[in-house]
């Protein structure tokens, strides 16, 4: 009877065939796996539940705008972006800021915010539905149109799967990109410069009101969402400030700047003497002194002829042999010339034998 009951199992018996067996044709280790199969489905079962708000994430309520979910999401990725937070807190900011930005990612767009609250058992506002309502319409038609023409064109089929798709797992690289987003393009580094400008022009703005002993700036005082941030923001750019100064020693911020477009305006030169000359087609700024340029000295003029004739010498010339070459004597004793010398060298070491000189003192090295 066991193996009636395993070749039925391997043929691809259903759940509910196997459990309407009789206990009695069952041994412990198939009763064992009956047992697993009932966890398993009831594992599958309270899968689909939500387990993740993202209104908590960002620390928004759920009726949140668009304005309310930017000014958070910008709040949160600067606090737990993991290069302002110190080294050893580091992986643990790397998951919230990739969360953070997820959370931003589903409630921005307004599909994947309805799905999450029907999720979560959220009930939205009037004017969201209507909101909500009017992107999904098109979003419907689409797919009303896509299923259409996949009907026609598998005809037959008749199964539809109800299986939702399998979402994108949300990495690194996605969270810069919403970050990126939500500031403007800009990355942190440029946020964080950007505020250090800000700072650096507000306190030569009272510095000047103070010298010139005038009221306040009559500059419009911020909002609260935007005083937010900006708090938010000073609060990095000196948590960045301080990891940079940790790492790079003290000495460094003194070499960090922050500077405009350059300015193609003319110039005073730094000093009254360039070292070089001016390039081609250029003139050097007046008043300053470069120096001379060269002349040319006196040339020599050789008059041409048409014919040349040298005069041979009377007496053949010997020549030198070089100090590098080695001294080859003939069998009568006398030392041979260089050509005759070079010839019976490159002899000698083409010869297989070597001339009796392979392991000889004589040999020229």
């Amino acid at each position: 009877m066991h193996r009636v009951v395993f070749a039925d199992s391997y043929r691809g018996l259903t759940t509910f065939s196997f459990l309407a067996l009789s206990q009695t044709h069952l041994s412990p280790p198939w009763r064992a796996l009956q047992t697993s199969l009932r966890f398993a489905s009831s594992s599958s079962s309270s899968s689909t539940t939500p387990a993740v708000n993202h209104y908590k994430r960002l620390g928004v309520d759920t009726t949140a705008t668009v304005e309310d979910l930017k000014t958070a999401y910008r709040c949160r990725a600067l606090q737990c972006h993991p290069d302002v937070v110190e080294e050893k807190k580091k992986a643990q900011a790397e998951v919230e800021f990739r969360a953070v930005s997820e959370a931003y990612d589903v409630l921005m767009d307004p599909q994947r915010r309805a799905e999450h609250d029907k999720a979560l058992g959220v009930q939205q506002p009037a004017a969201q539905k209507k909101t909500s309502e009017k992107t999904s319409s098109s979003s419907s038609f689409t797919r009303a149109s896509t299923t259409t023409t996949t009907a026609r064109g598998t005809a037959g089929t008749t199964h539809k799967s109800t299986r939702p798709r399998r979402q994108k797992t949300f990495v690194r690289g996605d969270a810069d990109r919403k970050f990126r987003e939500a500031f403007h393009g800009m990355s942190l580094d440029q946020v964080i410069f950007q505020e250090r400008l800000r700072q650096r022009q507000a306190q030569q703005e009272q510095n000047n009101n103070n010298n010139n002993k005038t009221g306040p700036s009559s500059s419009a005082a911020p909002s609260g969402r935007e005083e937010a941030l900006r708090r938010v923001m000073a609060d990095a750019a000196a948590r960045f400030a301080s990891k940079v100064q940790r790492q790079y020693g003290p000495s460094m911020l003194r070499h960090v700047k922050v500077s405009t477009s350059p300015s193609f305006s003319e110039q005073m030169p730094s000093s009254d003497y360039m070292p070089f000359r001016p390039f081609h087609g250029f003139s050097a700024p007046p008043g300053v002194r470069t120096p001379p340029e060269p002349k040319l000295g006196p040339t020599s003029h050789v008059k041409g002829e048409s014919y040349v004739e040298f005069t041979e010498p009377s007496t053949r010339v010997r020549r030198e042999l070089p100090k590098s070459m080695p001294v080859v004597r003939g069998l009568d004793g006398s030392v041979m010339e260089r050509s005759e010398a070079e010839r019976y060298l490159e002899k000698e070491r083409n010869s297989p034998y070597n001339m009796g000189k392979m392991y000889s003192y004589h040999r020229p090295y």
